[in-house]
């Protein structure tokens, strides 16, 4: 059988994963990219699995299975998806807000801020595609929003997972490790390896996050204590409370049109499954 296609979010927020999952090209071949890419390389078939958007589990429920107890979330505060400002809320209505490409979750949850949470009437634009003189606020993330949050320049900065968990109560889950059903049908074995290689490489990166700090400041600079603290923060599972953290999202994505209603979460080696008809272990 062919390696399995397998894409990696190329930012250092799904290094505690990667860290210590070793190369095997006989199980799996390594495709490193920003989420939306990954999205687009699942849903077309390129890929086989990846960590991608949580959106993209809702698009197309029926062609997908998600990982079990994977999942990058945090409960409260990420400091990686940020919406900058240089003035406050009240003074954003029919403005634009900028929005970059890498992230289409996050986005979407922009979408759902403005239109369910504050009712405002901003334009999300693509980057770039709007004059300055029209921006209100910059969404960024993922290490593009570690680095401009570590200069101090932005009076204004609203972190998407402290928003959420005041709003809601529950955890924010940003991306899922997904499947792709026809592969689970033909390649399941090699799936469940893979699968229990990532969780034991997730166990190893949580345990060390000291390595995985001074990784990100290799890559990115700053101080590695900066990083350790930010991986304090992720979780890496997806347990009972990340569950329902996702089935609110996806709600409030149907709420505000984005995606159809009744999302139902089905998990690889099960059947569909709803919270409580599953036992899951406690997210890392």
């Amino acid at each position: 059988m062919p390696a399995l296609r397998f894409g990696r979010i190329n930012f250092v927020n799904v290094l505690p994963v990667h860290l210590h999952l070793e190369p095997d090209p006989g199980l799996f071949q390594e495709i490193s990219a920003v989420p939306s890419v990954l999205n687009q390389g699942l849903r077309s078939g390129e890929l086989d699995l990846a960590e991608v958007s949580s959106l993209e589990y809702a698009r197309q429920p029926g062609d997908y299975l998600i990982l079990a107890d994977l999942g990058l979330s945090t409960r409260g505060p990420v400091g990686s998806v940020l919406l900058l400002s240089d003035r406050p809320r009240g003074q954003w209505a029919g403005g634009v807000i900028e929005a970059p490409f890498e992230s289409e979750t996050s986005v979407a949850l922009l979408r759902v801020f403005l239109a369910r949470l504050w009712r405002l009437d901003c334009r999300v634009a693509p980057e770039g595609e709007a004059p300055a003189s029209e921006l209100v606020a910059r969404l960024r993330i993922g290490d593009r929003a570690l680095n401009e949050a570590r200069t101090g320049a932005w009076p204004v900065v609203l972190d998407f997972g402290a928003l959420w968990q005041v709003w809601t109560g529950l955890p924010l889950v940003y991306a899922l490790w997904l499947a792709r059903r026809e592969t689970a049908e033909t390649q399941p074995q090699a799936l469940a390896r893979l699968h229990q290689r990532l969780l034991a490489a997730r166990d190893r990166g949580v345990a060390d996050r000291a390595g995985c700090a001074m990784e990100a400041a290799r890559r990115l600079g700053g101080d590695p204590g900066y990083y350790r603290d930010y991986f304090t923060r992720l979780r890496y599972g997806l347990g009972p409370e990340e569950i329902r953290g996702l089935e609110r999202f996806y709600a409030e994505l149907a709420l505000s049109g984005q995606v159809a209603g009744g999302v139902a979460l089905r998990f690889l080696g099960g059947a569909e499954t709803s919270l409580g008809e599953r036992r899951m272990e406690p997210a890392r």
